[in-house]
């Protein structure tokens, strides 16, 4: 990657904000220039209580303590390298960036000192935690720049009428202890009050920085704030910018040209025919013969030399038709006309008060202010819901509103996430590290360790003992290509070669010729290409980790050239279709698998359970959950190449295998920057479409020497996740029989060079005997752990008496924080559509709360949970009806059910486990667990005389009979939804009918139906305000003074304003003489005056909703009417900035 010129006169700037409210400060901050003002050192900042941070501009990194108390943070320009920089929290009110420059390291000291004079401050003073600071920035060797908010009075640095504190003296050691030297002008004005001027914002300086500066000083045009002015120190430095892109716009693709000339490329390497008359290259290559045949390759450097020039063809071609990303013009905050005459008002009256001093020109200065901070307001929120309306508007194709939802859900309300990893460490006792070179090391010991020493001695002694090969295709044509290349994903990152999935798809039938000839020779030769090879490793956070400084924390993932991905998919597909063919992989191996998904994996766990319970409730079922370390990093070449020998994988298939794994080189990226190339000397890269099939074949002999013991073990494996399960009279003895396991696991660990992490296993006994001793612990070299209550399988969190309690109660967490996340870009007055909402919680926030629902939704006895456990998803649901239809809180919720078509979350979960119940009789791996299951039940079962007569069904059976004959009953009711699956057939049946049951005797209009309508209907094409009001209409609870005074709203009267009636939908709509406007025009556009009739049809509530919205009846909906009635255009918004050269203060508006 080319690096762009650095940018020259380092610019830093100081601004004590004084605790504002943002907005106060706003003006500043969005008038700043990232590629101007590269850090802005803030104390006193103003601290959201929702995020713990501060606001930050567009364009910047923020660095910040997450806490109420913090005095200091910076502001980072995006322009710099992030891997330059490094910023450090000592305290509340210091912190500091140590910044990597062309000429060398400068230390940026960020110092809040509490003004000694004021009685409420009670923080000690920071000047000798500042000297310790300074301190470290000496000992390595960096120029130092110390800035911030002091405090402190003496003539030096105020001038000689300055007065001179008791604290100013230690000051005055540290900068000459310190050798440094006073930037700002001495008697230069930064702070100010009414008559009241002094000198507190202070800025020091090393000799070197002192001799390399080209101006300090300050700025009072600049600050909106009263007291404290702006402090700018430009300095003669050189940064070091991030380096230019070398990424493709593939949006902007010129498809027709790239295909031409893609055509030209290829036709001149020999790699397709020449173009006659007849062929329209254009037409995604549709005019080459299906009999044509590119050279096919005998050697390996055959295929590395077709693979090559493929490459450089493409590249060539899209460096011709595709421009690269560019830096955008960051999206600045804009200001309306109106603001920028406000700011420029405001600014001018607080000069003039400053300048005369008279009470009336302060007083008119503050009512600007306050002003300008509700403009601000305005137009803050009219740009944030215009913009969640165009994302709303967007087609479903688009990105922006999964964009938004995932923004939402994962960014919103959380202080901005640094652009860099935190200092690493080795160890929790070692030195943690700030440097680029430091963290790379750290990271390449753990994702790229050295081979461990397996244990291979068997391979040898087993020579005589493989068996024969298996017969696997090997013919590779365009077709296999085409089809390869139409299913990959898009919007996805590509390899070190920069082409795109999206560029392969529109060039699939150019480039299938060549890609054809050149894997079927790989097939044929067992060769793995070298461009392959080449990876670069990205460094991801793992979610919920306690200490991020520990290498551990993060998971490295493989970005591979795309053209190679194409091999891996074919090659992954005809493996995985042996394996599973001819049954080669254990039973109870799931993950990566068809059929055999995490609701599989959880079934064989809890009907394991349910089986040896219903055989004998005195018996205990126990639980070990394992760690693999670093699972796919540590996989043995030679050790997986004898498995697939082992299960008879044909020769030819193990050498590309081989090929794959072996001579593989990748950069590691992060902080904005690259390593040089790893040699990866072991391992599976993750990423990878191969990866997750291998691995499962590396671990294959594992969870069958596990399963092999025989008698009450099994081992359970999804992926690297491993579980150990047994069971027996007493919890002691079920401990011995997961030592004799893990033992087992050992063995292999040594003779497949893996390694398990005892410390971080979990243990839990599953019993409902209230008396049952469940102490006993597992006696392993490591663990140090006790038995647990709940234990998180694959996502679900089971308990230990399996009542799902602690799911629901962990589940509703997650479905409120979805909710919450919700409600950042949709409310009753504003933001997404009723269509758009609903959306996001059935596709986002349901599958969410609903995970493993076919498992932990049976219940005991196949009849689904009991009321009292599903309760809180039904309030939950709630919640989300209320929001997607803009109701009020006592709205009933089975009505809003049946508006945003919804079904109840307990018939949804009922008809997900009727479904799934259905398929233990159809899939392979379902019929393996019953199998199981019964075996379970028959060896488990107590003595005939001691025995109660009990059903032996296992836990699958009752669903499945129940499922039966509701599914029946259905079929025969329900005619009109034959296609669906048998749940959704249920649950339609179901719910019709409990909504029949429902709405007897009621009257309301949401009760009542609507003919060929459903809620969406009555809602589409139509402002958000609008459709929240017509639920409003619809369920009667809606802001009306009869409504209010029913619900005893203190203060409220039901009678009108009019003062004829009571003020209640009907009166409104067809009396109130207050509201004449429109009415006549409302009622004739609905086509009816009758009321019910007004409120029961589509054209009828329409209209009476618009027109109640137009009239501004309803003060919930004020604000709204009100960004509805502006009429300035967005469009002519423009950006505010200020001028570098103030000359006499006034701010330059462009």
């Amino acid at each position: 990657m080319n690096e762009g010129p650095a940018r020259n006169n380092l610019t830093v700037i100081q601004y004590n904000c004084g605790n504002a409210n943002y907005r106060g400060a706003r003006p500043f901050f969005d008038s700043l220039r990232p590629e101007k003002h590269h850090i802005i050192a803030i104390q006193e900042p103003a601290i959201s209580k929702r995020n713990k941070a501060t606001y930050t501009p567009p364009g910047y990194h923020l660095g910040i303590h997450p806490n109420q108390l913090t005095k200091t943070a910076f502001l980072i320009s995006k322009e710099i390298k992030s891997s330059e920089w490094h910023w450090t929290h000592h305290n509340e009110n210091l912190s500091s960036i140590r910044l990597t420059l062309r000429e060398g390291t400068l230390r940026i000291i960020n110092v809040y000192n509490p003004s000694p004079a004021t009685r409420s401050s009670h923080t000690p003073s920071q000047i000798a935690n500042t000297s310790e600071v300074v301190g470290q920035a000496i000992q390595e060797e960096s120029e130092i720049l110390l800035v911030g908010d002091f405090n402190l009075h003496h003539p030096e640095w105020g001038g000689p009428t300055a007065s001179t504190d008791a604290h100013s003296t230690r000051l005055i050691q540290l900068i000459n202890r310190a050798n440094l030297t006073l930037l700002l002008p001495p008697g230069e004005i930064t702070w100010e009050r009414n008559e009241h001027r002094t000198t507190i914002d202070l800025a020091f300086g090393s000799t070197s920085i002192a001799q390399r500066l080209l101006r300090c000083e300050a700025k009072p045009g600049w600050g909106m704030q009263k007291d404290h002015h702006p402090v700018v120190v430009q300095l003669d430095l050189q940064t070091i910018r991030i380096p230019q892109t070398q990424k493709y716009a593939i949006k902007k693709l010129q498809t027709q040209e790239f295909r031409r000339e893609l055509y030209t490329c290829l036709e001149t390497a020999g790699l397709l025919p020449r173009q006659t008359q007849t062929r329209n290259p254009e037409d995604e290559g549709t005019g080459i013969p299906e009999d044509f045949r590119v050279r096919t390759p005998t050697t390996t450097e055959g295929i590395d030399e077709i693979i090559e020039e493929t490459t450089e063809a493409i590249r060539a071609s899209l460096e011709a038709n595709c421009p690269k990303l560019r830096p955008s013009q960051y999206s600045r905050k804009t200001w309306s006309q109106e603001c920028r005459d406000l700011v420029q008002e405001r600014r001018k009256a607080r000069r003039k008060a400053t300048l005369s001093g008279e009470a009336t020109d302060r007083q008119e200065a503050k009512r600007l202010r306050n002003k300008v901070k509700a403009r601000i307001r305005d137009d803050t929120a009219r740009a944030w819901r215009e913009f969640v309306q165009e994302a709303a508007a967007e087609p479903l194709t688009t990105t922006k509103i999964w964009t938004l939802s995932r923004w939402a859900r994962r960014k919103a309300g959380m202080p901005p996430a640094p652009p860099q990893i935190p200092p690493l460490r080795h160890t929790p006792d070692a030195e943690t590290t700030t440097s680029f070179q430091g963290k790379a090391d750290i990271l390449k010991n753990r994702f790229f360790p050295p081979p461990t020493q397996a244990d291979l001695s068997d391979i040898d002694q087993a020579r005589h003992a493989y068996p024969p090969s298996i017969t696997v295709d090997k013919e590779i044509t365009r077709s296999h290509i085409e089809d390869t290349i139409k299913d990959l994903p898009i919007r996805k990152a590509p390899g070190p070669d920069d082409i795109q999935n999206e560029t392969l798809k529109a060039a699939k039938q150019l480039i299938s010729p060549a890609l054809a000839a050149a894997f079927q020779a790989c097939l044929t030769l067992g060769y793995f290409p070298r461009h392959f090879k080449n990876t670069t490793t990205i460094v991801l956070r793992k979610p919920g980790k306690k200490d991020y400084s520990l290498p551990s924390s993060y998971r490295p993932i493989a970005l591979e050239n795309t053209m190679g991905k194409v091999l891996e998919k074919i090659l992954a597909k005809r493996l995985t279709d042996t394996l599973e063919s001819h049954n080669l992989l254990p039973e109870t191996q799931y993950g990566a698998r068809k059929s055999r998904s995490t609701t599989t994996a959880l079934t064989l766990l809890t009907a394991t359970a349910q089986s040896v319970w219903n055989a004998d409730p005195s018996k205990i079922v126990s639980v070990l959950s394992l760690d693999l370390s670093s699972a796919f990093d540590k996989v043995s070449p030679t050790r997986l190449l004898d498995t697939a020998k082992r299960k008879g994988l044909p020769e030819w298939l193990r050498q590309i295998t081989a090929g794959f794994l072996k001579e593989r080189t990748t950069s590691i990226a992060f902080d904005g920057n690259k390593t040089e190339r790893i040699q990866v000397e072991t391992g599976i890269p993750q990423g990878s479409p191969l990866s997750p099939i291998l691995f499962l074949l590396f671990i294959a002999p594992l969870l069958e020497r596990v399963n092999a013991m025989g008698g009450a073990k099994i081992g359970m494996g999804f992926v690297d996740d491993t579980n150990l399960i047994t069971w027996g009279p007493k919890a002691s003895t079920n401990c011995r029989s997961l030592e004799q396991m893990h033992k087992i696991c050992e063995e292999w660990a040594t003779e497949s060079g893996a390694s398990f992490a005892p410390d971080k296993y979990q243990l839990i006994h599953l019993t409902r005997q209230q008396k049952a001793d469940t102490t006993a612990t597992v006696n392993i070299p490591g663990f140090a752990g006790q038995p647990i209550d709940n234990l998180r399988v694959l996502g679900v969190w089971v308990d230990k008496k399996l009542k799902w309690t602690e799911h629901i109660r962990r589940t509703k967490d997650k479905g409120l924080a979805g909710l919450t996340a919700l409600t950042r870009i949709v409310g009753s007055t504003w933001g997404l559509s009723f269509e758009r909402t609903r959306l996001l919680y059935t596709a986002v926030i349901r599958p969410t709360i609903c995970f493993g629902a076919e498992v932990w939704g049976i219940g005991d006895k196949g009849t689904g949970l009991p009321r009292y456990t599903i309760r809180h998803l039904k309030l939950l649901q709630n919640k989300a009806t209320r929001l997607i239809t803009g109701g009020f809180k006592n709205s009933p919720t089975t009505a809003l059910e049946r508006e945003t078509g919804i079904p109840p979350i307990e018939s949804y979960i009922r008809a997900r486990t009727l479904d799934h119940a259905l398929k233990v009789s159809t899939e392979t791996a379902h019929r393996d667990i019953l199998q199981r299951c019964r075996q379970i039940q028959w060896t488990q079962r107590k003595p005939a005389k001691w025995r109660r007569p009990r059903n032996t069904r296992t836990q699958g059976e009752p669903p499945k009979q129940a499922a039966a004959i509701v599914i029946q009953k259905a079929a025969e009711v329900t005619t009109a939804t034959i296609g669906n699956p048998p749940g959704k057939r249920w649950l339609k049946e179901h719910w019709d009918r409990y909504w029949e049951k429902e709405r007897q005797g009621k009257q309301t209009p949401i009760w009542l139906p609507l003919a060929k309508e459903t809620g969406a209907s009555l809602r589409k094409d139509l402002p958000r305000p609008v459709q929240s009001i017509i639920t409003q209409l619809r369920t009667h609870a809606i802001g009306l003074n009869g409504y209010l005074a029913r619900r005893r709203v203190p203060g409220i009267s039901p009678e009108c304003e009019c003062k004829q009636a009571k003020q209640s939908i009907k009166h409104i709509l067809l009396f109130c003489p207050l509201n004449t406007q429109g009415r006549a025009h409302m009622l004739l556009a609905a086509g009816t005056s009758d009321f019910n009739t007004l409120l029961t049809t589509k054209k009828g509530v329409q209209e009476a909703a618009k027109w109640i919205f137009q009239q501004g009846i309803l003060q919930q909906f004020a604000y709204a009417k009100r960004m509805a009635d502006k009429t300035e255009p967005t469009t002519e918004w423009k950006t505010l900035e200020f001028s570098e050269d103030e000359g006499d203060g006034n701010p330059n508006f462009l």
